[in-house]
C-alpha cells in the first residue's frame, strides 16, 4: 500500500519515515563528528600541552585574576581564545578566504567585544587612539590595502579628514617654533615629510573610509606649505615627487610598509645640509647603494604578519667614526660624538629631533655632526623639548604629515607640544645658545 501525505489537521496520522530532502543518516552523523571533535579536539590538546599563544604583533593576553573582580571573566575569555591550539593556523586560513574568496584583506585590528581575532587588542576602544591604532578613527582598519596590494595606515587618511586643528594655524604654530629657535642664536630647519598616500595617491583605495576628505586637506596643506615664504620650513613633497617622476619604477617609498625607502630617507640628511650651507654636504661619494629587506609593519594587520620586500638602503661611508657616546635607556636621546673638523662635520651641538620616518637616518646623521643628539618625538614632552633646543647651536627638527597637525594640535590631544603656552614661554626659556 502507497504511503499518503500526511494531514497536516490530523496529527496521529502516521509520518513516513524519511521525509524528503532529509540529509541522509551518514551525512548526519559526519558533521556530528565533526562538531564533536570541534569541542573535544581543543582540551584534549591542552591536556597534552599542546597550545597555541600570541601572534605576531599581538599584545600576549594576561592571566586571569580573581583580584580583578568580574574583569576576571573577559581576561579569561581572551586568555583561553589565545591559547586555542592551531589558532594560527585558522587565522591563516581567514585571511586566505578573505584574500582570494571576498577579494578583500581582512580588517584585523578593527576590535571587538570577543576579541577572538588576532591584533584586535590594538584597538580596544571606540575611540582609537595613537597606543590602540596610530591615530586611526574608532571602527575603522588598522590598515587599507590598495587596488594593486599596497598598505596604507588607515590613521594618517582619518587624521587628515578630520585634522585637530586648521592648516593656517598648524602652519603658524609651526613657523612659530622656528623663528623662536632662529631669533635665539641658533641654526635651525624644519623638514616635513608626506605621507605614502600623498606620493601614491593612486595605489589607494578610492573607497577607503575617509579618503576623499583626507586628500582635500592633503592639497591644501601642501599648497599653502610651497607658498609659505620661510627658508628653514622645508616640504619634501617636490622633491619626492621629482624622484618618483624621474624613475617611475624605482619606488620611495615601500609597498607593504607605513614608510619611505632609503632613496626617500636620504633627503632628510641632504635637504637640511643643504639649507644649514657651508662645506659639510652629503656628497655621491659618500653613499653606497644596497639592497636591504624591510618587514612590513602593516601586514600583521591585513593577515600577512611575514609580509615584506626588498628595496634600495643607502650606507654612508666617511672618514672618522661616529661613536656612541651616551645612551642612557631606551627612552633617552643618543649622544654620538665625531672627530672631523669644520670641513667634514658640524661644529659645536646638534640636536636631530624627530619620529619613525627621521628613525633610519641614525646610520647617517651621526657622520656629519661633531656631537649629535638624536631624539624622538615620541620620547620627548615639551619640557624636555624645549631642554633639547636649549642645549642645541643647531636644530633639524623632522615630522611626518599627519602628526604636523596633531603635534600643533591644542592640549590635551596626544602628541600635542606647540601649544600656545610652549610657544610664548620658549623664548625666555632658549636663552643664548651654548658655547
Amino acid at each position: 500500500m502507497a504511503h499518503r501525505a500526511p494531514d497536516p489537521l490530523a496529527p496521529e496520522t502516521p509520518v513516513p519515515p524519511r521525509i524528503a530532502g532529509q540529509a541522509p543518516r551518514w551525512l548526519r552523523g559526519t558533521f556530528a563528528a565533526l562538531a564533536l571533535a570541534f569541542l573535544l579536539v581543543p582540551p584534549v590538546l591542552a591536556i597534552a600541552r599542546v597550545s597555541g599563544g600570541p601572534l605576531e604583533r599581538e599584545r600576549a593576553a594576561p592571566a586571569p585574576s580573581v583580584g580583578d573582580g568580574w574583569k576576571a571573566f573577559d581576561q579569561a575569555a581572551d586568555y583561553v581564545t589565545q591559547k586555542l591550539p592551531f589558532r594560527a593556523q585558522g587565522v591563516d586560513a581567514n585571511t586566505w578566504i578573505a584574500d582570494n574568496v571576498w577579494g578583500r584583506a581582512p580588517d584585523y585590528g578593527k576590535g571587538g567585544p570577543s576579541k577572538a581575532l588576532p591584533f584586535e587588542g590594538v584597538q580596544a576602544t571606540t575611540t582609537g587612539g595613537y597606543n590602540r591604532t596610530g591615530g586611526a578613527t574608532g571602527g575603522n582598519p588598522v590598515v587599507s590595502t590598495g587596488p594593486n596590494g599596497w598598505y596604507f595606515l588607515q590613521a594618517e587618511i582619518s587624521t587628515l579628514c578630520q585634522p585637530p586643528i586648521s592648516v593656517d594655524e598648524a602652519i603658524s604654530r609651526w613657523t612659530s617654533l622656528v623663528r623662536s629657535v632662529r631669533a635665539s642664536g641658533r641654526k635651525v630647519v624644519l623638514l616635513i615629510v608626506p605621507e605614502k598616500s600623498t606620493v601614491y595617491p593612486e595605489q589607494m583605495a578610492k573607497d577607503a573610509p575617509g579618503w576623499d576628505c583626507a586628500r582635500a586637506n592633503k592639497l591644501r596643506l601642501w599648497s599653502e606649505l610651497a607658498d609659505q615664504s620661510d627658508p628653514d620650513i622645508v616640504p619634501l613633497l617636490a622633491p619626492l615627487l621629482a624622484l618618483k617622476k624621474r624613475d617611475p619604477s624605482h619606488l620611495v617609498y615601500l609597498r607593504l610598509n607605513t614608510h619611505w625607502n632609503s632613496t626617500a630617507a636620504i633627503l632628510l640628511p641632504k635637504l637640511a645640509l643643504q639649507r644649514l650651507g657651508g662645506p659639510v654636504q652629503v656628497r655621491p661619494q659618500d653613499l653606497t647603494e644596497r639592497r636591504k629587506h624591510f618587514g612590513s609593519d602593516l601586514g600583521a594587520f591585513a593577515g600577512h604578519p611575514h609580509a615584506g620586500e626588498y628595496a634600495t638602503k643607502y650606507v654612508v661611508h666617511r672618514p672618522g667614526d661616529a661613536g656612541l657616546r651616551h645612551h642612557g635607556g631606551p627612552l633617552s636621546p643618543i649622544t654620538f660624538t665625531h672627530p672631523g673638523d669644520s670641513r667634514t662635520v658640524l661644529q659645536g651641538r646638534t640636536l636631530f629631533l624627530g619620529d619613525s620616518f627621521g628613525d633610519p637616518e641614525i646610520e647617517t646623521f651621526p657622520k656629519y655632526a661633531a656631537h649629535l643628539v638624536f631624539a624622538q618625538w615620541v620620547q620627548t614632552d615639551a619640557d624636555e623639548l624645549a631642554q633639547l633646543i636649549k642645549n642645541a647651536n643647531t636644530v633639524i627638527i623632522e615630522t611626518v604629515e599627519r602628526d604636523f597637525f596633531n603635534r600643533a594640535a591644542q592640549p590635551g590631544r596626544e602628541g600635542a607640544r606647540l601649544t600656545p603656552d610652549f610657544l610664548r614661554s620658549l623664548p625666555k626659556r632658549l636663552g643664548p645658545p651654548p658655547r
